[in-house]
């Protein structure tokens, strides 16, 4: 018997530089839930881990501005950034940093092991110098404009416009980030690279494998090996990170994006020490495990060329499943960003407005394929006509009905008719299409078979009148009932990746209802073979969002 593979997803690891973002939750963090739940709940083996990117010389500039220490700041960001997940109900089986010992362990194994493997090479290379700041900048930290596409705001590593991979020295108009100032200059020093020239024909060879990959994503990635891809510095000269084994006295430090996604390993190897279960993470990191890392748009290369060269160069039969990166979320046309300063305070919408509706809104603008937009309108036109009227509205109301007119326990009899047949049919064929959507990574589509359901029930209700029928035929007015309350499990059971809150809520009225079975389909008459009890005491609404409030924070964003 063939075992069931075992799924490693993984969420980009968030940089501990600043706060999160909507374009950080609906590009990576909530698909990754919601995807990381689905799987679960289909009884498959899974575990979800994400953690805080806590090195790097962005980091030293901004702990040095605010007059801390780098490891007082870097906690301050770790503890911040899950400040937010536990509100958006972000469920990782385990976060972890790129601080801890054991992954500074790790990621210098891994780097003695590539040079084992005569993957990397010691070579003299070129540096920004800014004379203004005397001293060494990042190449991330050198802005000018992109030679490739013209974008004012490129920086010396990579553009994030168009994503072609840049040399600072192939800016225009260079110019330093930190001090702002013209005049950037050179300097030689000797640094190890990865060799991605020598890796690129497994690399191109692998990647044509994988026809089930975003096609954005893939071609993307061709077209870098395509062409041709440079040897790329893996260690710098900077004062915050992890040191280069053999070489700590000369001040070498892993550069951060080289050891960040040695941190999927590290951190599933920690997840499961923390278990007591030290053998654990071998079924989660072999050939046979799904491996998904969900990322944004700019994490691309890393995740499609870098990552997996480096897995490729240590020849251990390791790689990802899939990648599947979504693109950007953008504020009135313009791409959310921390660095910039540009996006919303995620929570203070939460205190506001409630992790349903949030949730339920960014899963709206999950950019797939393309860049998305977050409006206020957008958010209280779906909220409201969406989640209020159709669902949430059609939740209560049925309730409600129930309170009325059936008791807390109903006979298995009851549901053994037509109605009830007919609601299971369509609550199983819309979760056999929302199942199919999320296998494949489309969030929005799977979310609509929910919003379907939802309108399947409606009309039911509303073309069914049970509270008139109930006056004139008690047992058909029932029948009715019992029919709605299978849609009322259809939607808790659906609900349960996108708002585990309030499909939580739904569900804890069935008390003895197996949703494991009805969310892999296993749902039928036999579902009701024994006595339904039921929880009435439970509240369904969810409020409206007020048009005053709306217009509040639509006028906020009309001055800037």
């Amino acid at each position: 018997m063939v075992s069931e593979p075992h799924y490693f997803i993984t969420a980009a690891l968030p940089y501990a530089n600043g706060p999160l973002h909507f374009g950080h939750l609906a590009g990576v963090y909530l698909p990754a839930d919601i995807y990381y739940r689905h799987t679960v709940l289909l009884d498959r083996k899974a575990v979800f881990i994400s953690g805080s990117d806590e090195h790097g010389v962005a980091i030293t500039l901004s702990a040095e501005k605010d007059g801390k220490g780098y490891q007082e700041y870097v906690d301050e960001y770790y503890n911040k950034h899950q400040e937010v997940f536990r509100a958006y109900n972000i469920e990782f089986s385990y976060y972890g940093r790129t601080s801890s010992k054991f992954h500074k362990q790790i990621a210098q194994e891994y780097f003695l092991e590539l040079q084992k493997k005569n993957v990397l090479v010691a070579e003299e290379c070129e540096q920004p110098f800014c004379p203004n700041c005397n001293k060494h900048i990042p190449d991330r930290y050198v802005g000018g404009i992109c030679s490739n596409c013209e974008y004012e705001q490129a920086r010396g590593d990579e553009c994030p416009q168009c994503g072609k991979w840049l040399s600072f020295k192939e800016l225009k108009e260079p110019f330093c980030q930190i001090c702002k100032q013209t005049g950037v200059s050179v300097k030689k020093e000797t640094q190890w690279f990865l060799d991605l020239p020598k890796l690129a024909p497994k690399l191109k060879k692998w990647l044509l494998g994988r026809d089930n990959w975003k096609k954005g994503v893939l071609n993307f990635a061709l077209s870098l090996i395509e062409s041709g891809l440079p040897k790329r510095a893996i260690t710098r000269n900077i004062a915050w990170g992890i040191d280069v084994p053999g070489e700590e006295e000369t001040g070498k430090k892993l550069y951060v994006w080289f050891e960040a996604p040695i941190a999927y390993f590290s951190m599933l190897r920690e997840y499961f020490e923390s278990k007591k279960q030290p053998s654990g993470w071998k079924s989660f990191w072999n050939s046979d495990a799904k491996i998904i890392h969900f990322i944004g748009k700019d994490n691309i290369v890393f995740h499609t060329i870098v990552w997996p060269a480096m897995l490729l160069g240590l020849e251990s039969g390791v790689l990802p499943t899939n990648v599947p990166a979504n693109m950007y979320v953008q504020l009135k046309g313009k791409q959310f960003s921390k660095t910039s300063k540009w996006s919303l305070d995620a929570m203070e919408a939460i205190s506001q407005f409630g992790e349903d509706s949030l949730r339920f809104y960014l899963t709206t603008i999950i950019p797939e394929q393309s860049d998305s937009e977050f409006s206020w309108e957008g958010f209280g036109s779906r909220v409201n006509g969406e989640l209020v009227n159709n669902l949430a509205n059609f939740c209560n109301r049925i309730l409600s009905l129930v309170k009325k007119n059936l008791s807390n326990a109903i006979e298995a009899s009851e549901f053994q008719h037509l109605f009830s047949q007919s609601a299971i049919k369509a609550v199983n064929s819309r979760g056999e299409k929302m199942r199919f959507y999320l296998d494949n990574f489309e969030f929005r589509k799977a979310l609509e078979e929910v919003l379907c359901l939802g309108n399947d029930a409606n009309k039911f209700c509303n073309d069914e009148e049970p509270w008139k029928v109930l006056k004139l035929d008690s047992e058909k007015g029932r029948q009715i009932l019992t029919a709605n309350l299978v849609y009322l499990i259809g939607l808790g059971t659906l609900l349960k990746p996108f708002l585990p809150n309030y499909a939580s809520k739904v569900c804890s009225i069935f008390p003895n209802i197996n949703f494991k079975e009805i969310y892999g389909g296993n749902f039928s008459i036999e579902t009701f073979k024994y006595p339904i009890q039921l929880n009435l005491e439970i509240n369904l609404a969810i409020p409206r969002i007020p048009s005053e409030v709306l217009n509040e924070k639509i006028d906020s964003l009309s001055h800037v």
